[in-house]
């Protein structure tokens, strides 16, 4: 599988101690002084490069088919490094998260900064829209009909296959450059160890406190720079060396998106604002015209002053090739993003989040139930395998994501209804459901439907048993 992507992986002739301590008096060449103890011989001697396993796309294959991917030149399968045992992994996540500081300060592109801010960060977007204008039934590029209120998804195709590693360092350092110069001469960035992310720019008077730690600006690029210096990945006893792309699974994959795409959209925000351009009437700002906002690869476009099929084509002149998106397809829901569907109802946008394994769940309905698309859930594997702590945690993420969204009351019943379906399908018995779902800690409407479903279940079928459970009309 390696092989048979030659234009990105070439096998490497070289051996793992040279190439090791090749890495290794990188590190002691590019790293400042006080970094220079991951540097030392003892903590590299072990290591024996990243090793790297494959992801199939399910999306190129279908069951009993084989694959149906045409597109030329698609990577149908994920080539992921791990960095798990890196001799200076802990200084890579650190780092990772100094530059996701970073980038959020900087804040001109159309990132959102995690799933659960996603939906309202778009709502935000969507709320600045400005529709006192003549194109709320007409296209302002191509002059045809459409509905007042357009919606448009997509992914970056193969972005990180295809992204340079010294334009993302480019762009980078521009972007802490100008950082830096805003913050009037700071001297870098504060994360703080919690679990969610904390950081502010440091200033003069910046005094180290429990669990702070400071991220110069030189350090930051020093650190970004040999970590994707490092191409060389072990398959079994062979060696591969990545000629083209950043790797997948890295400590810095995220921010290399976030970098190198957030400098594409503020750059043309920028020229759109300085040079009339054909995509939105002169009286209006870019925000006034299209609601952008993207999750990592992921973007989404809403506007009434462009049809979907111009949206289309908008990303085309956003970002610079080789990056290029592919569009969504619609569902019956609407068209999907981060397992949310978006539905333009006039001039207001609806968010769904009832559709997840809507074809598994309609099969099974009709009585041909086989294996989900995605497994989110481990299967029921009887009483003596079960995790309760690890239900409850993913049970507690999915009632945390469903209040961030601010679904409507019907849309979120609905929604507890469609995961109950999927646990069903898993094979957990209700009376496993009940304990589980009775001890969600957010999201009180959905725990309380969903109790109330499982407990007429259980007085109609008992604990033990394992019954599909329909939708509501």
């Amino acid at each position: 599988m390696v092989k048979q992507d030659a234009h990105h992986w070439v096998r490497h002739t070289g051996n793992v101690v040279d190439v090791v301590e090749h890495y290794r008096q990188l590190h002691e060449d590019k790293l400042p002084s006080h970094l220079r103890g991951f540097c030392a011989h003892s903590r590299w001697k072990q290591w024996r490069l990243p090793y790297m396993y494959i992801n199939i796309k399910s999306k190129c294959f279908e069951s009993s088919i084989g694959r149906v991917c045409l597109k030329p030149s698609h990577a149908c399968c994920r080539r992921i490094v791990s960095w798990a045992t890196h001799p200076c992994k802990w200084l890579y996540k650190f780092n990772a998260r100094a530059l996701e500081g970073a980038v959020r300060l900087w804040g001109k592109g159309f990132e959102t900064h995690d799933l659960f801010s996603a939906v309202r960060d778009l709502r935000v977007a969507v709320g600045k829209l400005n529709h006192s204008h003549d194109f709320v039934h007409s296209c302002y590029k191509c002059k045809s009909s459409k509905q007042p209120l357009c919606v448009w998804v997509g992914d970056a195709a193969q972005l990180f296959e295809e992204v340079c590693r010294d334009e993302v360092l480019t762009r980078l350092k521009a972007i802490l450059a100008e950082l830096r110069e805003a913050s009037n001469g700071s001297y870098g960035i504060v994360t703080k160890k919690s679990r969610r992310l904390h950081y502010w720019l440091a200033r003069n008077n910046f005094r180290p406190s429990a669990g702070a730690r400071l991220h110069r600006w030189d350090e930051m690029i020093a650190i970004a720079e040999v970590a994707l210096a490092q191409t060389c990945v072990r398959v079994g006893p062979v060696l591969f060396q990545q000629c083209r792309g950043v790797p997948i699974g890295g400590f810095l994959s995220k921010q290399c998106a976030s970098v190198y795409l957030g400098f594409s959209e503020a750059q043309w925000v920028q020229n759109a604002k300085e040079e009339h351009t054909l995509w939105f009437p002169p009286q209006l700002t870019f925000c006034e015209a299209v609601a952008a906002t993207r999750y990592v690869d992921d973007l989404v476009l809403v506007s009434s002053v462009l049809c979907g099929a111009c949206l289309n084509t908008l990303p085309g002149s956003i970002y610079q090739q080789p990056v290029s998106f592919d569009a969504a397809k619609p569902a019956q829901l609407g068209v999907p993003w981060l397992d949310v569907w978006l539905r333009c109802d006039g001039l207001n946008l609806d968010v769904l989040a009832h559709g997840v394994e809507g074809p598994w769940r309609a099969a099974a309905a009709a009585g041909d139930v086989g294996p989900p698309a995605k497994f989110r859930l481990m299967p029921f594997q009887g009483v003596a395998m079960l995790d309760e702590q690890m239900l409850l945690a993913l049970l507690n993420g999915k009632l945390n994501r469903w209040c961030s969204l601010d679904l409507s009351h019907v849309n979120l019943l609905r929604a507890v209804e469609c995961e109950l379906q999927i646990w069903a399908l898993h094979g957990y018995p209700l009376g496993v459901m009940l304990k589980i779902w009775r001890r969600g800690r957010h999201c009180p409407a959905a725990v309380r439907h969903a109790r109330i479903i499982l407990q007429k279940a259980v007085a109609k079928h008992g604990e033990q048993a394992c019954v599909p459970l329909s939708l509501s009309k």
